[in-house]
């Protein structure tokens, strides 16, 4: 895939500046290090982190560094599912500000987006019940543990209730609409013995 030339217009200036502040040298001997010329009292200065070890590179205007940073700042939508019975669907988003992505009710084009899930935990996939929609099933670990567990979300209270045993890492794979809606999961036992050196069968059931 070929990427527009005009991409990296922005990165070549700001590579430029970088070069250009950092390499300060007249023509014949090399000049000595020198503070910044930028007036600190009336600039906002980011200087480099203590973490890193720099020479003659001079702290950049505070300014700058949020005008570019922006742009590594881009949080889209995901489409996660149909309603079953109304024109409406549901994102997954992460908001500006937030770390983790969360599951909102989209009722109308460009209607603004109703949350449904909160918290420091993402949600990996949700899915409405597909007779009437009275309520989403959706995956979740704790604390970056992947041992996802399936919750029952009622949308209008947004109460969820964990539908699946401890123990066991589970997926929602789709639905039995007859004679009532039931839930396909796949259930992978968590493997505790890797640690000692051996390694029980694991199988996973649906």
């Amino acid at each position: 895939m070929k990427t527009p030339q005009h991409f990296f217009k922005p990165i070549a200036a700001f590579a430029a500046i970088g070069v250009l502040a950092a390499c300060s040298t007249t023509s014949g001997t090399p000049s000595a290090p020198h503070t910044p010329t930028v007036n600190s009292a009336a600039v906002a200065l980011f200087p480099a982190p203590a973490a890193m070890h720099t020479e003659g590179v001079q702290p950049l205007p505070r300014d700058q560094i949020d005008a570019a940073q922006r742009y590594s700042l881009v949080a889209g939508h995901n489409f996660v599912d149909w309603h079953p019975r109304a024109l409406e669907m549901l994102v997954a988003h992460r908001v500006p500000g937030a770390s983790t992505t969360q599951l909102f009710r989209l009722r109308a084009p460009m209607a603004p987006l109703e949350p449904l899930t909160e918290g420091a935990d993402p949600v990996s996939g949700a899915r409405w019940e597909p007779s009437e929609g009275r309520y989403i099933v959706f995956a979740r670990g704790r604390g970056g543990d992947e041992a996802f567990q399936l919750y029952r979300l009622d949308p209008a209270t947004r109460q969820t209730t964990q539908i699946t045993p401890e123990g066991q890492r589970h997926a929602l794979l789709g639905w039995l609409k007859q004679p009532l809606p039931q839930v396909l999961v796949a259930s992978l036992p968590l493997d505790r013995t890797a640690t000692g050196g051996t390694r029980a069968e694991v199988t996973t059931t649906l």
